[in-house]
């Protein structure tokens, strides 16, 4: 009996999620529908007279194959000389360090303003590294470029310009672009996402003033915004630098905005394991921001922003679920049960979702002047990711929340344009992985057993969580 209501229970809440969660990808797709492509923003001519100063922050952390082009690119951005300069933020320990210096005095040959600081230690990880730098910087707007970003010349001109029409602004963020976005399904996948996050989510959030995430890079920030805000949290947890620093920019009354029309050529991890560990810090980042965010959020219940945010820190308490579903599949396998739930529900609701993904992915492209049809397709694929990475984020998530600091700040390594795709080794044995194995095995079980009793419904639910589980523990 206990079973019974373990499993109605688990049952019932997966259908409410996947139609919460399609009633929000619908509408969201709509939004980007009528709001027709993205536009791409008008410079303004800069008044010689009051021209800010731009200090551009570059974090890096052992990136030889990347850092050299990462300087040169920065050093040719199109702002006047003497208002601009460069800090390259190095924690790095390997050859990234001589690289760095080299590149840096050359450059500075050439009468660039152009810094290399390092630290003792790596406190407070990426964050603390540009805390350290703002504590040095001139700039009145301050740019930060990961290691493996390629900005435009006009990067900054556009992004000040869109922050000079508005006083209130605290930050103007550009999308990014993916330069290996076709060398796999995994890497189409994920621009598909974040073409998503960009051109529909936080363009949405942009056209009604709400609560904008930073996304830690690509983005021009007021030096007294962040200051205002409390400056960058350089404890040992600062996982999500940025996530942290915008929300608390939000709740003393400043903004961002995302511009979706201004791109910034980065690159995307192409290998399952870097790709699984960077959305584990993601993930986790949420839980901790969750953790000390919450409260303050839950007080101002009323608010519609704080709503929004207090959303996105727990929209990956799914995760959880998503595993007690795939357990409850196994269960029904081995000793099938009657359910409540008619029999037509589940296949309907899956349907709707996959439908509302695709729109959703769809809308994004289209905005960006993408095929609608080509990303709307990797609706089914990206159901199966999404399955396979539960174990793994459902470890993060429920670690953040309850303060667990896991394995820090993990970096994603960048290989760099025209790198040799070098084979990596295998991904660590840990709690997350090893479930991710585990319910790949019971779900490829599962579906065997469904499909030997003819319950086609229930083996295209299990063949679809164990390719998902089995693509993402490898």
């Amino acid at each position: 009996m206990a079973l019974l209501l373990a499993c109605t229970f688990v049952e019932i809440a997966l259908y409410l999620a996947l139609i919460g969660a399609t009633l929000h990808l619908g509408r969201a797709a709509a939004w980007a529908l009528a709001r027709g492509p993205a536009r791409r923003h008008e410079n303004e001519a800069t008044d010689a007279t009051s021209v800010p100063f731009v200090t551009v922050q570059l974090p890096l952390r052992n990136e030889p194959r990347v850092v050299e082009e990462l300087l040169r690119c920065t050093a040719a951005l199109d702002w006047p000389r003497d208002r601009f300069e460069i800090q390259v933020l190095d924690d790095s320990d390997d050859e990234t360090v001589a690289i760095a210096d080299r590149v840096a005095a050359e450059l500075r040959a050439t009468g660039l303003s152009i810094e290399v600081l390092r630290r003792p230690d790596r406190r407070g990880y990426k964050a603390g590294a540009l805390a350290l730098g703002l504590a040095r910087a001139r700039g009145e707007l301050v740019l930060v470029l990961d290691a493996d970003f390629r900005p435009a010349r006009s990067l900054v001109r556009e992004l000040a310009s869109a922050l000079s029409e508005d006083d209130e602004l605290a930050f103007v963020q550009a999308r990014w672009s993916y330069r290996n976005e076709a060398a796999g399904l995994l890497t189409r996948l994920q621009a598909a996402i974040l073409d998503a996050l960009f051109a529909v989510e936080q363009a949405q959030l942009s056209a009604r003033n709400g609560p904008v995430q930073f996304n830690g890079t690509a983005g021009l920030w007021r030096r007294s915004a962040i200051e205002r805000a409390g400056g960058w949290a350089t404890d040992d947890d600062a996982l999500t630098e940025d996530l942290d620093l915008s929300f608390r920019a939000h709740e003393v009354g400043l903004r961002g905005i995302t511009l979706p029309e201004l791109a910034v050529s980065t690159e995307l991890p192409e290998d399952v394991g870097a790709f699984v560990a960077q959305q584990t810090r993601w993930v986790r980042g949420g839980g901790l921001g969750l953790r000390t965010l919450g409260r303050r959020l839950l007080s101002r219940g009323s608010s519609a922003d704080a709503r929004t945010m207090l959303a996105h820190l727990v929209r990956h308490a799914r995760q959880p679920l998503f595993v007690a579903a795939m357990l409850r599949l196994s269960l029904v396998a081995l000793a099938p049960v009657r359910s409540p739930v008619p029999s037509w529900v589940g296949p309907a609701v899956f349907a709707a979702l996959l439908l509302a993904l695709g729109a959703y992915l769809g809308a994004a492209a289209r905005r960006l002047g993408k095929s609608f049809t080509s990303h709307a397709a990797l609706a089914p694929a990206l159901a199966a990711l999404s399955i396979g990475l539960a174990p793994a984020l459902s470890v993060a998530f429920l670690g953040g929340v309850f303060g667990r600091r896991g394995d820090g700040f993990v970096r994603t390594e960048k290989l760099g344009d025209g790198a040799p795709k070098v084979r990596r080794s295998p991904s660590k044995i840990g709690p997350a992985r090893v479930g991710t194995i585990l319910l790949a095995a019971t779900s490829l079980a599962a579906a065997i057993l469904f499909g030997q009793r003819g319950d086609w419904v229930g083996f295209s639910a299990a063949a679809l969580c164990a390719s998902g589980c089995g693509w993402m523990s490898r």
